[in-house]
């Protein structure tokens, strides 16, 4: 429970920091938040894909913190654990564009949200959770 509310807390906080609109360009090149919620069988795929890494993040963060790791360590493995599986496999197959997060930086916001997000709520985490 107490691991689904720090996801949930990345998650929002994630869409929180999206950056403010330039007034010359409309809403659809500025903003990495949807006017409405995609219902749509790709709109939910792209929910639960976001959901996904900020799940690998939290992970790697745990991990990280487990060892001792500082808040940008735990942050970095956050985000190396995140998003370098795909970040290989767009390497690997040679993808256009490079990196899928280097395309779509919310990716990256995401991951670099719950890796934070799990190091500052890394006491109750540890006290609760892992030490059990």
């Amino acid at each position: 429970a107490a691991t689904c509310a720090v996801l949930l807390l990345a998650f929002a906080a994630t869409f929180a920091l999206s950056p403010v609109p330039p007034h010359s360009l409309p809403r659809a090149h500025w903003s990495v938040v949807p006017a409405t919620v995609d219902l749509t069988a790709g709109g939910i795929i792209r929910l639960l894909d976001y959901a996904g890494t900020a799940v690998f993040a939290h992970a790697g963060a745990l991990q990280a913190g487990k060892r001792g790791m500082d808040a940008l360590g735990c942050v970095i493995v956050g985000c190396v654990t995140a998003l370098g599986g795909g970040s290989a496999r767009g390497v690997f197959v040679g993808e256009p564009g490079g990196v899928f997060w280097a395309c779509e930086p919310i990716y990256l916001r995401i991951a670099v949200v719950a890796a934070a997000v799990t190091f500052a709520a890394w006491p109750f985490i540890d006290g609760k959770i892992v030490n059990r």
